[in-house]
């Protein structure tokens, strides 16, 4: 597993920021800010994957369509069943049916009934993929495709990246703040979608803020991969508005 701290680094910084507020006495606060946006990005080989295989059959009369159907279908579970791919891996949609004709001098031609079914598989042995993958193509209308690759950990690696990108905002705040001869900050907003998606105070950011980030991600998680050189990138970035004490 890979670690690769890309710091887009944004800084703004504020000497009057959105915070001031007015005293009793009327006279004005002014609190120095600092926003960083961090990205950190982790780079791991996938260990599952996921395709889908689509059945076809056509049969002059409904019935032996719908035969020639379950047949493939029970072919390709015991090709499964070969595998070791468990029951709760396989998810078969639903039968759609239709007629195909073919056109014959200007004559539209009946030619039979079709009857179609599509499965997802998940693989969570990456090893057997290939042959996996050649088995179910050598059959005649049998057709997989759309692979996908993911890793069993996928949840708590994110939760690493973003660790990761926070520790990236403290380390550049840190340095800069040396350049200005400041020396104590806070942290005052997290966010990971700009600091419009806000974390409340900074009082304990560390553990229920940040959980509560990953849970709010875990249901984008897939949208934020992308495979290349046969492996996954999962980046994350976190906006962290800093007060300068």
């Amino acid at each position: 597993m890979k670690f690769y701290s890309l710091l887009s680094l944004i800084v703004l910084f504020s000497i009057s920021s959105c915070q001031n507020h007015k005293s009793q006495q009327g006279t004005k606060k002014h609190q120095k800010t600092i926003l960083i946006s961090a990205n950190a990005i982790i780079e791991l080989e996938p260990d599952m994957a996921s395709f889908r295989v689509s059945l076809n059959s056509e049969k002059k009369k409904m019935a032996d369509s719908r035969q020639a159907l379950a047949d493939k279908q029970k072919l390709l579970l015991d090709i499964l069943n070969d595998f070791e791919i468990d029951e709760k891996d396989i998810q078969t949609g639903h039968i759609s049916f239709r007629k195909n004709y073919s056109w014959i001098r200007n004559t539209q031609v009946f030619k039979g009934y079709i009857s179609s079914l599509s499965t997802n598989i998940c693989l969570r042995d990456i090893s057997k993929l290939e042959d996996l993958y050649a088995r179910i193509f050598e059959e005649e209308q049998m057709d997989p495709s759309g692979i996908q690759f993911s890793h069993s950990k996928m949840d708590s690696i994110g939760d690493i990246a973003y660790q990761k990108a926070l520790e990236n905002a403290n380390s550049t705040v840190a340095k800069i703040l040396e350049k200005m001869e400041e020396s104590e900050f806070e942290i005052l907003r997290v966010g990971n979608n700009g600091l419009g998606q806000i974390l409340d105070s900074p009082r304990d950011y560390s553990e229920r803020k940040l959980e509560a980030l990953y849970e709010n991600n875990a249901r984008s998680n897939a949208n934020n991969i992308q495979i290349s050189n046969g492996s996954i990138s999962i980046s994350k970035n976190l906006s962290v508005e800093y007060k300068i004490k």
